[in-house]
């Protein structure tokens, strides 16, 4: 008669701990659906920022418009993408901000250079006579010049930091 409360007690405890390890499958299986999301995520991210980096340097070399719309359109898809709340915290908030921040500062910086090439390809009309260029123009090619710089370096920082991000979700 003294083993019935014993035996009780011991499905009692196998069901408990049964019900114990399906809750921590679950939870395992939550989190690794977060991380999934969090890395698909960071793996769009990483990719539009290559993408811009080569579309900073295509427009950089031939101001096409084509390379300005392509340009715009996937700059708009990483701000999107870096406004857009982390599955998971991998990496800390202050790493996404600065990322975040840095790609806000690039548009500014594309629309001056856009203008000015747009300029450029304006004046760049055949002349008659003497075809030298002016001061401005040489001041103006200077000041492309170095947008052209900025911006490379700035979409260059987003960039690496997007790869940063990505290996650290990776590493999770």
């Amino acid at each position: 008669m003294r083993l019935k409360p014993l035996l009780s007690l011991g499905v009692a405890l196998t069901a408990g701990l049964l019900l114990l390890r399906g809750a921590t499958l679950a939870w395992d299986a939550r989190q690794m659906q977060a991380l999934e999301t969090e890395s698909a995520r960071v793996e769009a991210l990483a990719r539009d920022a290559a993408a811009l980096l080569v579309l900073t340097q295509d427009f950089a070399l031939f101001g096409t418009p084509r390379a300005a719309r392509q340009w715009q359109s996937v700059h708009d898809r990483l701000m999107q993408a870096l406004a857009t709340p982390p599955a998971i915290d991998v990496v800390p908030p202050s790493t996404t901000d600065d990322l975040r921040a840095s790609a806000a500062g690039l548009d500014p910086m594309f629309t001056a250079l856009r203008a000015s090439v747009q300029t450029a390809q304006a004046d760049s009309a055949p002349r008659s006579g003497f075809d030298s260029r002016s001061e401005v123009e040489q001041a103006e090619a200077e000041r492309r010049a170095s947008l052209v710089d900025q911006l490379l370096n700035e979409t260059r920082r987003v960039s690496d930091g997007a790869f940063e991000v990505a290996g650290a979700v990776a590493a999770e």
